[in-house]
Parts: structure tokens; sequence; C-alpha cells
């Protein structure tokens, strides 16, 4: 009776443990090419953070969850009692989408600087830890996007990171997974490429370009700089005759 009992968690910081789940990513920078490999954990805080946040809405979660999961995922959000094996199914499923970014990869790693944090009661406070952070973004196979946070020393092979959150950006104007995907890039590529070529397009970011902008969720601005975006190609940048790697509106 104690392993089936343990099942069923109520989100209290005593069983947070229960429901982390742990992946390797692993994706290769660019243009040097040096193996980045993470170590993820999915804590059961930031799961429920997608669920409450994301669930029962329009986002269109069972282009990668089963739908059994996404309704025992949305009961949970109603009634506050979370079951550890769906947590770690939702941990499955999103890695494996988080891995498949990897392979070609559709990544782009920046740093970020926060200047108000919102706390669990919707306050939004003045942040006084100015340290810039290192996020990853992944484009996912079916237009959603994920972030995670490296939390470990550069040195660290592999490095510690935490899961933050997955969402669908613009999900109500999508139907295929592939026009969704592509929609994700040309938003994050629109709002962080700044910079025009003489031919039109976009430029890839130089490390020392940054945006000041607010954040997807919580609506707090942010610094957002040293933009890698991992390969250009994926990202739909073409190389011009000068060398430089510039990008076209579709």
């Amino acid at each position: 009776m104690k392993g089936k009992a343990d099942e069923r968690i109520i989100g209290t910081k005593a069983s947070e443990h229960l429901a982390m789940q742990t992946v390797k990513l692993a994706w290769r920078t660019w243009p040097h090419r040096v193996l980045v490999a993470a170590e993820t954990t999915f804590p059961a805080e930031g799961i429920r953070h997608v669920v409450q946040k994301h669930f029962g809405g329009n986002e269109p979660w069972t282009r990668i969850l089963p739908q059994s999961l996404v309704t025992a995922l949305t009961a949970a959000r109603g009634s506050g009692s979370w079951v550890t094996t769906d947590m770690r199914g939702f941990a499955r499923h999103v890695s494996d989408e988080m891995q498949r970014s990897c392979s070609e990869p559709r990544l782009c790693m920046f740093l970020e600087q926060s200047f108000h944090y919102v706390d669990d009661a919707g306050r939004v406070w003045m942040n006084f830890d100015m340290r810039h952070r290192e996020k990853v973004l992944f484009v996912l196979d079916s237009g959603a996007v994920a972030f995670i946070e490296m939390t470990g020393q550069q040195t660290h092979d592999p490095r510690p990171a935490v899961f933050r959150t997955a969402f669908f950006p613009r999900s109500r104007s999508w139907v295929a997974p592939r026009r969704a995907r592509e929609a994700s890039m040309a938003n994050y590529i629109l709002r962080w490429a700044e910079t025009e070529h003489h031919s039109g397009g976009l430029m890839l970011p130089e490390p020392e370009d940054g945006v000041r902008e607010r954040d997807d969720e919580t609506g707090v601005e942010k610094q957002r700089q040293d933009f890698q975006f991992i390969t250009p190609e994926t990202w739909g940048f073409e190389r011009q005759a000068d060398g430089t790697w510039v990008w076209f509106a579709p």
C-alpha cells in the first residue's frame, strides 16, 4: 500500500523529490561546434507551473502529450492533487521533443537579466539580484517552445540545468505543427535580431547585441543579450556573398 499511496502528492515540499526527473540534453555550439551537455532536472514546481498557466485553454498540448495525460494533468490543475507518474510522463514527453530539437538543432542560447520579479501572489517586486542567467530556448516540433536555465559552471560536464517552462506562444492562429514551428522561430528572430542587412533581411545578432523586452509569461521587463542561434541554417538564416548570415521574413 505504501508504494501506491506515494503515487499521489499534494504539492508539499517534502514530496518535491518524488516528481523530479533528470534527462541529458546535448548539442553543439555554433560556429565552434563545442559539445554542450546539460543534465536537466524537471522539478515538480516547474511542471505544475506549466499545467496551471498553460493547460485548460487553447494551447494544443495533445501535439506533445497523450490525450489521457493531458486530461489527468488538467484534472490535477483543478483539484490540486498531483500524481507523480503523470508529472514524470510530462517530463518524459517534453524532454523527448527537446532532444529532437537538439538533433536538428533549433536552439538559442542567451543571457538574461531581470529588473523585477513576480511572487506567488502575483505581486511585482524590484529584483536586486542583477546577475545574468544563462538560458536556452528550444523550438519544438509541435510549435511549442521550452526554456531551461543553466545553473552550473561552464567547466562542469555535463552542466546542471533546470527546466523552467514550456508553452505554445500563438496557438490560436496555428493549425499545422510545421507552420507553428516556423512561426515560433520567426517570432523570436523578429524580437532578437534587430540589425537590418543592406539586402533587407535581419542579420544574425552579434555577441554584444541585446534587447530589453517584457517576458512572455510574467510581463516583467528583462534584458536579454549574447544570442547564439544554433544553428543559423535551421532557423532560416542564409549566408550572403559578404559572409553575413541574414534572415528574410517568409
